[in-house]
């Protein structure tokens, strides 16, 4: 395969929206390798334009991990990550400065000559936040944006660390308050809608990989221009509640929600209608002790990438 037949496309959007969903199963197609999440224009990206020995190592650092869970992708070469560090240490050795962009081609063309495929998707969901950047390196690229139903997001973003382990589930807990995440949620919209203007793009709403999962598999292949459609379906995975402990938003979780008009209306009983007002008092006085949290977890040198990557990477600007 010839470098020149490579296409780069982007998975982008909402996190918790099926991205990983999507990647998983164009991964399974003959044509198209899929993987996340580099975070190479968003959160690793560095200030200079041209990366010299420096650069390429913190780049090595973050990525070496990656593709973890996809085990079987690029596993003669150790994994994704292993594959990427291989190529970033010679080029590391040749002692020579490479525009971020050509680094980035170099990365993808090494997955998909491993692969042996023509379109490279890489899934990234707060790359959402730096398409601007993204299409003048790579003008030809498509760009899949995926998105959210305001309260399944704000349930699943809510209980997102329950399947961590104990001290990490914790720090989840505490960087968790309404507001917060209802703010996320609006700059998700906000970026989403601008995304939206540019050309070769394509809306994926969550609920559409819910109910008609065969459908979006058809429309994303037809977007991505493959040669021929696929029956590529993976089974359906929830992978907020994978145990089926499903979880319900509280009072103060669905009053943000409306205070910000992205549910137009509350169902609650009298009772809880009665209390609307202390319990916007109490939420209000949360605030501080809530951003106190944020901060002092942000600040611990034992912080694990995922959560920050997770809770503030796709705010970047």
């Amino acid at each position: 395969m010839k470098n020149s037949e490579i296409n780069i496309h982007f998975i982008v959007g909402m996190s918790r929206a099926g991205t990983t969903w999507l990647m998983l199963c164009l991964n399974n197609h003959s044509e198209i390798v899929s993987f996340g999440e580099t975070g190479f224009w968003g959160i690793n990206k560095q200030k200079n334009e041209v990366y010299g020995a420096e650069e390429m190592k913190f780049l090595k650092e973050k990525l070496i991990h990656l593709g973890n869970s996809q085990p079987d992708l690029c596993a003669k070469e150790g994994g994704v990550g292993a594959l990427m560090a291989k190529l970033l240490d010679e080029m590391i050795i040749d002692n020579k400065k490479y525009a971020r962009k050509d680094i980035f081609i170099k990365l993808l063309e090494q997955i998909a000559k491993c692969n042996r495929k023509r379109i490279v998707v890489e899934k990234t969901p707060h790359h959402i936040n730096h398409l601007t950047e993204i299409r003048s390196n790579l003008p030809n690229c498509k760009v899949i944006i995926n998105q959210r139903d305001a309260k399944d997001f704000m349930l699943s973003y809510k209980h997102q660390g329950d399947r961590k382990r104990d001290a990490v589930k914790e720090s989840f807990k505490k960087m968790y308050h309404p507001l917060g995440c209802t703010l996320v949620y609006r700059k998700y919209v906000k970026s989403i809608n601008n995304a939206l203007k540019l050309e070769n793009t394509l809306l994926v709403k969550m609920e559409e990989i819910e109910h008609e999962p065969e459908i979006v598999l058809k429309k994303v292949q037809h977007f991505l221009e493959v040669n021929q459609l696929e029956e590529i379906q993976l089974p359906k995975a929830n992978s907020s509640f994978p145990e089926g402990n499903s979880q319900q938003l509280q009072v103060d979780d669905l009053l943000w929600l409306w205070l910000f008009r992205f549910i137009p209306k509350m169902e609650l009983t009298v009772k809880q209608r009665l209390a609307l007002p202390f319990i916007l008092i109490l939420s209000i006085l949360s605030i501080p002790v809530w951003a106190w949290n944020v901060i002092s977890i942000l600040r611990s040198v034992n912080l694990r990438r995922g959560l920050l990557k997770y809770l503030f990477g796709y705010l970047q600007k």
